[in-house]
């Protein structure tokens, strides 16, 4: 089922085409389309935002634990007030080779260094180390991760 459904959403997204009347031209990131997807084929679930953004933001928020801005973080008045829950998994978009070097040299040094790990799933204006962790100190948020 996965498969056929995901090859069906993102060859429409490549190609600009229409699924189930939806235009998928416009929409511009991985969880957008997935969750637009879910939604439209009847899912009662969505994802959260998994890969949040630039290095910079990277560093800037999952290094340093800095929530990221401005509060609320993507906010839904139905579905998110307190904003979208993320999980710094990776990094993606980067344009500026600068960026991307600054924080592969963060990380290096991290490794290096033996430091623990910052948490990486956020919501809310706080990091969770699990997001089960994240769960229960907001059950009614409403996406899977």
């Amino acid at each position: 089922w996965a498969l056929p459904f995901m090859a069906r959403w993102q060859t429409a997204r490549l190609t600009g085409d229409r699924v189930l009347g939806i235009p998928t031209s416009d929409i511009q990131d991985a969880e957008a389309l997935l969750n637009i997807a879910l939604w439209r084929e009847g899912a009662s679930k969505e994802w959260c935002a998994w890969q949040p953004g630039s290095a910079h933001m990277f560093w800037r928020s999952y290094i340093a634990q800095h929530a990221p801005g401005p509060y609320p973080f993507y906010p839904d008045p139905k579905h998110f007030p307190y904003g979208t829950p993320a999980a710094f998994y990776f990094v993606r978009g980067e344009k500026e080779e600068g960026d991307l070097s600054r924080l592969m040299g963060i990380l290096e040094e991290r490794i290096e260094s033996g430091a623990s790990w910052p948490k990486a799933y956020y919501h809310d204006m706080k990091f969770y180390s699990s997001f089960r962790d994240l769960k229960v100190a907001s059950p009614d948020v409403p996406c899977i991760m």
